[in-house]
């Protein structure tokens, strides 16, 4: 497999399971209204779960990860491990996750007995041919009103294709068009 075919393989397997590592906010400057008191929960939650995988504690980085997905990958032990290893390997290729931006949540949406909203995140990969950079959303749940937030990383996948394994997400729920990951030479 070539190296760059392996570094976008890689980068997708860690868009799915991991969604930050060294979270920067910064405001947007766009004119929109301050954040709401939840949508600061929503970023202060994904500033936690960051900082968990940034001081590689991935069990309570999983507390943080959509439950569906944590069942999914057989358990939080399961999906620790697989995000251990996953950072390893990639580690031995060259390559880091480097940054992680959040952008500001989208409006909060009433789905069944669960909120749900999207959040705009950029992520930057260092590599032995420069830096990946690539746009995503996370999709952000509640199932307790608010008080706490979940996280799915959609791995670019449209809305329809994650309502497939999700079904309770939200028609409502705006994602933005698919873009590539682009290659930087610095």
């Amino acid at each position: 497999m070539s190296q760059l075919k392996f570094m976008k393989t890689h980068f997708l397997f860690l868009l799915l399971i991991i969604t930050g590592t060294g979270y920067t906010f910064g405001q947007t400057g766009t004119g929109k209204a301050a954040p709401s008191p939840m949508q600061k929960t929503i970023r202060a939650h994904a500033e936690k779960m960051g900082r968990f995988l940034f001081d590689k504690n991935y069990t309570g980085f999983a507390q943080y990860t959509y439950p569906k997905i944590v069942e999914m990958m057989g358990g939080a032990a399961n999906m620790a491990k697989a995000i251990e290893d996953g950072n390893k390997e990639m580690a031995e290729h060259g390559m880091s996750i480097t940054k992680v931006t959040i952008g500001e949540p989208s409006a909060i949406i009433k789905a069944g007995d669960e909120l749900q909203c999207t959040v705009p995140q950029t992520i930057e990969m260092k590599t032995p041919e420069g830096r990946l950079v690539a746009n995503s959303t996370l999709i952000a749940i509640s199932s307790d009103g608010g008080k706490t937030w979940h996280f799915l990383d959609t791995s670019r996948k449209p809305l329809k294709v994650l309502q497939q394994f999700i079904p309770n997400l939200s028609n409502d729920l705006v994602m933005p068009e698919k873009e590539e990951p682009v290659m930087l030479k610095d």
